[in-house]
């Protein structure tokens, strides 16, 4: 595990803020609670076994549950240490993410901050293996008009998960992941009109053209990838039929028309047309 949020923050990078959150608890929580079952502190006296019990019997569960909200509208105040997003230079957002946003207006000043980070992760090492197999700038990963909104920098992994996680004092925890993302993958096709033995250097975004070009559909013409045409045996259909683009909203129109035709259709079931 590599907590990337908190080596910037050691770096200066990343700036954290206190927030408040309270959150209500249940009724099965909070008497749990006042009966010492659970190993947080009571928010008040213990409640006797007995009327737990009584308290959460199916019959009386719902009367239970008016009451509580009435009498004990409890609800549990928790500090939480977060990011700054107004006032830091660079974070990664969420744990979902794998990159790093650089929070700066000026162009020379984020090239140099950008050019900065990629050589300090390029070369972090954590018992003796780099951290990441490589650092990528978002032009070497991305394209298009929104660009802009895609994270700076691109964190590829060397077996290490990374977490935004502020809560851990370490950079760096022994973690094993049941699995785990790889940059390659395996693309397989059988079937009638496909080739046999043919290899071919695919990406996933050629997945979608293809399989709209195999059922006979066109490709919108926004849409990133190539029909694969060299899996296609010479004479089969697939070969003989080239592969048809349209705009987008032609998906779109045939919706409405499918609505229209099935409104009909009820319309018709119903007699009254």
């Amino acid at each position: 595990m590599s907590y990337i949020n908190k080596l910037l923050y050691d770096e200066g990078y990343l700036k954290t803020i206190v927030k408040e959150k309270f959150e209500d608890e249940s009724l099965k929580v909070h008497l749990s609670k006042l009966m010492g079952r659970s190993k947080e502190k009571p928010h008040g006296p213990r409640v006797p076994k007995f009327l737990f019990k009584l308290a959460t019997h199916p019959w009386i569960l719902p009367v239970s549950r008016r009451f509580y909200r009435v009498f004990f509208r409890n609800k549990q105040l928790t500090l939480k240490r977060t990011v700054d997003f107004e006032k830091s230079l660079a974070f990664i957002p969420t744990s979902e993410s794998f990159g790093i946003y650089i929070n700066i207006r000026d162009s020379s000043e984020k090239e140099k901050i950008v050019r900065k980070l990629i050589s300090k992760l390029s070369s972090l090492e954590y018992s003796g293996r780099k951290v990441f197999s490589y650092v990528f700038r978002k032009e070497e990963v991305y394209r298009g008009p929104f660009i802009d909104l895609a994270p700076d920098i691109l964190l590829l992994p060397n077996g290490f998960f990374v977490s935004a996680s502020l809560h851990s004092d370490r950079l760096f925890e022994q973690f094993e992941p049941s699995s785990f993302h790889e940059m390659y993958g395996i693309f397989l096709a059988y079937g009638l009109g496909i080739k046999k033995g043919q290899r071919v250097d695919a990406k996933i975004c050629d997945i979608a053209p293809t399989i709209l070009h195999i059922f006979g559909l066109p490709v919108p013409n926004d849409m990133d990838g190539r029909v694969l045409m060299e899996i296609f045996e010479k004479n089969s259909e697939f070969a003989k039929r080239k592969p048809k683009y349209v705009d987008p909203s032609y998906y779109e129109k045939k919706q409405e028309d499918e609505k229209l035709k099935q409104t009909i259709k009820n319309l018709k079931l119903k007699g009254k047309i």
